[in-house]
């Protein structure tokens, strides 16, 4: 085909284009008006772009070209897919409300957790949309535009929309026999469980509450993880009882730290930090005081050696 041999600005205006003809031996002189040109807003859900397209032509005569179009040069200038790398972290399955339909969850579609339920012969339904995944922080910084309304201060709420990194199903933490699942979204857990009929105790299809949402900034070890910068997850799981105490953890890790907390009367305890250590947590793997060097990317919960404690 065409090799291109050289570009030259003309006039600060157009830019013309000497090309060679392998197959002709000829040299053509192409002309990009890139002064006068088309703007496009394209969409392809989700992704949204800007498409910049100007002429792509020949035989100049000083500043006019005849119509001998040779096509049109098409340049992306803006897009939002920088926004949408991280759009869908995490995908799992299961049937949460144990109706025999098998469902897709879906983390961070646009903010939220879907739950897509199998109708017949590989159609399904979107079955639940969870509310916002947004946390919000008290801030004596105003959200409004400089010196948009002078000097006017006060105690303002700041919200931060989060990605759902990690996502737990076929989850019972509480023991009672219906189906949770936990997302999480930065620092924060949001668990949902099935809502069944108080009276005869059966599930209601379809339908899934936010029973429990829980901050780890906001428990004791937060003002450590701040101080740490121990804010992006990479790693979560649960275990049945850990400790046999009789309740159910929930491991997250951030970076070096691992965290485990139990859920406990609607609250929930940190129990692997807060011992009488000279670090405050375990000398073990997932201190990340005792091991600074260390990076945790996955957790897994399992009885290696059968005798009934999990490692």
């Amino acid at each position: 085909m065409n090799t291109l041999l050289y570009g030259d600005d003309f006039m600060d205006k157009y830019l013309y284009f000497y090309m060679f003809d392998v197959f002709t031996n000829d040299i053509h002189i192409f002309l990009i008006d890139y002064e006068t040109q088309t703007s496009y807003m394209v969409a392809t859900y989700p992704l949204v772009s800007r498409v910049e397209i100007n002429s792509f032509r020949s035989e100049t005569v000083e500043e006019l070209y005849t119509s001998r179009n040779f096509g049109f040069r098409a340049i992306e200038s803006w897009s939002t897919a920088s926004e949408l790398l991280e759009w869908t972290l995490t995908v799992e399955t299961s049937d949460l409300d144990k109706d025999g339909s098998g469902e897709i969850i879906v983390g961070d579609y646009d903010n939220n957790i879907y739950i897509f339920e199998h109708m017949l012969n590989n159609t399904y339904k979107r079955a639940f949309r969870s509310p916002d995944v947004v946390q919000y922080y008290a801030t004596d910084e105003t959200p409004y535009a400089w010196d948009q309304f002078g000097d006017y201060t006060g105690e303002f709420n700041q919200t931060i929309w989060n990605h759902v990194s990690h996502i737990l199903v076929d989850v019972d933490l509480d023991g009672d026999g219906y189906l949770e699942l936990v997302a999480l979204a930065g620092t924060v857990f949001y668990i949902f469980e099935v809502v069944y009929d108080e009276f005869s105790g059966k599930i209601i299809d379809d339908t899934y509450q936010l029973v429990h949402r829980f901050d780890c900034l906001r428990s004791d070890e937060g003002p450590y993880m701040i101080e740490a910068g121990l804010i992006d997850p990479v790693g979560l799981t649960w275990a049945k009882d850990l400790d046999h105490d009789g309740y159910s953890e929930i491991l997250v890790a951030f970076e070096s730290q691992l965290f485990v907390y139990e859920p406990y009367n609607d609250e929930f305890y940190e129990v692997f930090g807060q011992v009488d250590t000279p670090t405050g947590h375990y000398d073990l793997a997932g201190n990340s005081i005792a091991y600074p060097d260390m990076t945790i990317t996955g957790i897994l919960v399992a009885d290696t050696n059968q005798n009934g404690w999990d490692l």
